[in-house]
């Protein structure tokens, strides 16, 4: 079979390197391989498969694809230094010339003699190994260090075991998903469900025949012949996935098993023996497992019930005691610990459910009992997510409600009481997938089988809330941002609320990536990968059944703020309000905001045409012709919105224009009113600031006296000799006053005396002289009194200078 790359419509100087990848000979087949394939590939076989069909993985910077029963390997770097040296030279055009320098190799795998449908890669640190996986057989290849280095030999050998061959053999139960666990430790714990409900965990380190453990979903199911095989009156199971929620510290270890008429089931805890997990995680489940106990311990529940619970508690207690008694004390909380816990002898994890989805799905009218087909789990912060697609189309999306915790089965004795989990149904998607296919009556057993392959989940690298959709008519990317965003915001506001999701913008935004519908031939996707590298780029990688290729680059999130022209001082701008136009008051309209939110997905589906619709063998039809037409009416709806775009933000900017007109002319009247105040009042102003301070500055002289004056009287002065001084300062103080009274008292004594010498002396006498003796007298009682007055002063003066050299001291001595 001849492939035909698909690309896009740019010249090769605009083309990247990954819009050459799909011209890649890893992606043809060999005529012999092919015709190999179709003999083995019988219409019967192809009616059983119904498990997840992945044809292409990536590890690094390696892409392995599985054609028939080989698996390829293309070594990216290789290729992108080829394209860019093909890019120097101009040799972009002889691509099979410059694409011999990136040879893909192939792996020789001889015990892989079946039809390959799915690759599943555990790429780690410790190991490194893929799983096969055919309609029911498994096989496990571990990968040479030689695949990761630039090899020229184009076939490498490479150690492969079958997997369980007494389970997964021809004739046994179909394998419906296979998944490596994420908490192993070595990544040898290999995760297989087939249709008979049997999910078996391998240790490939230890054996590769028999599983380590097994976990029945039907637990009424028969076997025959040694391996499970399905009963007509008993259901099928679909799909499985592993929690991922932080927010159920239960979650990391359950596993949720998906069946065919849509029931869920979980199991709790399914661990491998050699785990390794963070030390964080394992104490605070402790302390969740303690604080249940206590709080059953307090309980009033009914005996027999009590009982029960109080046996899964205690179960609970004893497997965290296992695991923290493994832990050394001086353990850094956010590193891994390894954890070795033997599966318990006293029972298997008991199993829960079926879940209640509440309200009840819309069921679509387009098919009656459609068929489950994958389960996901999204990794989100307060909650799981869960993901469920059908055969026809319909995805629900599921919140969970009731939170999962570890339960093991209950003794006999003991009452067994069947629990009924709740889910939350938030979303129920079409993406009409029967329209379109199951018109057409006239397709052969074969293709209608192609047909029926089932639609598949893939979660996105880079963000959470982000999957993609990838089925028989093409591939859709599913985007649930706007929606988790406000539930995680109301979760840590403590005011969450179904009431509060009721609006448009609480829907999933879905992309409609690629489309195999236009082709007459069924051409489904039987690859869909993500590739993340650091060189490389953000891409994402598609397959078809017929070898088609399409690839296309991926880019990150921008966040863009909304601005609003308007705000709380616009209505202060002296402006008519009639004259602003209604787009300067309203927000951004959906067909704009959705250019501003883009991520690099495109906006129409790209067409990917089967062999026999190639550029060299077109042929036309009717159900070309209609999907031309509908992308041409999509195109003139989105150039109209374009149009309608373009003049609202015509109109838009217009106004924003006015708006900073006015606000110049505002600012303008407010700088000549600056300047007129200005003038008028700065003289007055200057005089004013000039007396306020010299103001200050007596403001500031008292305050200096007042401090000085609360220093004295607070004793500021610590040490004894401060003490001392201040005492004899008082002392002083009080013998002046004394002294200052006495001298008031004499004073006032001697003009006593005068007045009583001056009416004691008689007229007559007034010219009459002193005797001698009487004058003698009158002087040395005079000479007494003014030698007293003079002690007096020379004391009081003394008392002034021992103070004054005392107020100096103490001023020098609190400068220091």
């Amino acid at each position: 079979m001849e492939s035909y790359a698909t690309t896009d419509s740019s010249t090769s100087s605009e083309r990247k390197w990954h819009h050459y990848l799909p011209l890649h000979p890893i992606f043809k087949q060999d005529v012999k391989i092919e015709n190999d394939a179709k003999k083995k590939s019988s219409p019967k076989v192809l009616e059983r498969l119904r498990g997840k069909r992945s044809c292409i993985v990536t590890a690094a910077k390696l892409l392995f694809v599985a054609v028939s029963n080989q698996i390829r390997v293309l070594n990216i770097s290789d290729f992108y230094y080829a394209w860019f040296k093909a890019c120097e030279n101009g040799e972009l055009e002889q691509t099979e010339t410059w694409m011999q320098n990136a040879k893909y190799l192939t792996l020789k795998t001889q015990a892989i003699n079946f039809q390959i449908y799915a690759l599943v890669m555990n790429y780690t640190e410790k190991s490194n190994f893929i799983a096969v996986v055919g309609v029911s057989e498994l096989a496990v290849v571990k990968l040479n260090d030689d695949i990761f280095s630039y090899s020229k030999q184009d076939e490498i050998s490479c150690t492969t075991h079958l997997v369980g061959p007494f389970y997964h053999a021809v004739g046994a139960s179909p394998i419906c998903k296979v998944l490596w666990h994420p908490l192993s430790r070595n990544g040898s714990h290999l995760m297989v469900l087939t249709t008979d409900g049997n999910l078996r965990m391998y240790d490939i380190f230890t054996n590769y025949n028999e599983p380590t453990q097994v976990f029945q979903v039907i637990e009424s199911s028969k076997t025959r012949n040694g391996y499970g095989c399905n009963l007509d009156d008993e259901p099928e199971a679909a799909s499985f996935c592993f929690g991922q929620s932080s927010a159920n510290l239960w979650s990391p270890f359950t596993v949720y098993i998906l069946m065919k008429n849509s029931d869920l089931y979980s199991f709790c805890p399914v661990t491998p023996d050699k785990m390794t997990c963070q030390v964080s995680h394992f104490q605070k489940l402790a302390s969740l497992i303690a604080s249940n106990c206590q709080q059953l311990a307090l309980g009033t529940q009914g005996k027999e019930k009590n009982e029960d619970i109080s046996w899964v508690h205690q179960r609970q207690l004893e497997w965290i005691s296992r695991i923290t008694s493994q832990i050394p004390e001086d353990y850094e909380p956010d590193k891994k610990v390894d954890i070795d816990l033997t599966p318990d002898s006293r029972g298997q994890p008991q199993r829960q459910g079926p879940y209640l989805l509440q309200p009840s799905p819309i069921e679509l009218s387009s098919m009656d009992c459609p068929d489950a087909s994958d389960i996901l789990c999204l990794n989100t912060k307060n909650m799981n997510v869960f993901v469920i697609v059908f055969e026809n189309g319909k995805v629900d999306i599921c919140l969970e409600d009731d939170k999962v915790q570890g339960c093991w089965k209950n003794p006999d004795h003991l009452a067994q009481e069947t629990q009924y989990p709740r889910l939350i149904v938030y979303e129920c998607i079409d993406l009409g997938l029967s329209k379109p296919f199951r018109q057409r009556t006239a397709l052969s057993l074969k293709n209608k089988a192609i047909l029926l392959d089932p639609p598949s989940l893939l979660p996105d690298l880079n963000y959470r809330d982000t999957f993609y959709v990838y089925h028989a008519a093409g591939a859709h990317a599913i985007i649930i941002r706007k929606w988790l965003e406000k539930i995680n915001r109301l979760f840590d506001e403590g005011l969450y609320d179904d009431d509060d999701l009721d609006d448009e913008d609480t829907r999933s935004e879905v992309r409609w990536l690629a489309t195999t519908n236009p082709t007459s031939t069924p051409d489904p996707i039987i690859g869909f990968c993500v590739m993340n590298h650091l060189l490389l780029g953000f891409f994402m990688l598609i397959v078809t059944a017929s070898g088609q290729m399409w690839s296309h680059e991926l880019t990150t999130r921008k966040s863009i703020k909304q601005k609003d022209l308007e705000d709380e001082n616009t209505s202060n701008i002296r402006a008519t309000p009639s004259k602003l136009p209604v787009y300067a008051k309203t927000a951004i309209p959906e067909f704009i905001s959705k250019y501003f939110s883009y991520e690099g997905l495109p906006r129409q589906p790209h067409i990917l045409p089967g062999a026999k619709s190639s550029p060299y063998n077109y042929q036309n039809s009717e159900a070309t012709a209609s999907a031309y037409q509908r992308l041409i009416n999509e195109f003139k709806k989105e150039i109209f919105e374009l149009l309608e775009g373009v003049r609202y933000f015509q109109e838009r900017c217009i106004s924003q224009i006015q708006v900073v007109q006015r606000q110049q002319n505002d600012l303008l009247k407010h700088e000549k009113d600056c300047q007129e105040i200005d003038t008028k009042f700065r003289y007055s102003t200057m005089e004013r600031l000039e007396k306020i301070k010299e103001r200050q500055e007596e403001i500031t002289k008292r305050v200096n006296v007042l401090f000085q004056e609360l220093w004295y009287d607070q004793l500021s002065v610590g040490d004894d000799f401060g003490k001392k001084d201040v005492r004899e300062l008082g002392e002083i103080s009080k013998e002046s006053e004394d002294v200052r009274l006495k001298v008031q008292k004499l004073v006032a004594q001697n003009d006593s005396l005068l007045k009583d010498y001056k009416l004691l002396s008689f007229p007559h006498q007034k010219n009459e002289t002193f005797t001698r003796s009487a004058r003698t007298q009158l002087q040395k009682a005079v000479s007494e009194e003014t030698k007293l007055l003079s002690e007096t002063k020379e004391k009081v003066e003394e008392i002034n200078q021992q103070l004054s050299h005392l107020v100096i001291s103490g001023t020098s001595a609190s400068n220091k």
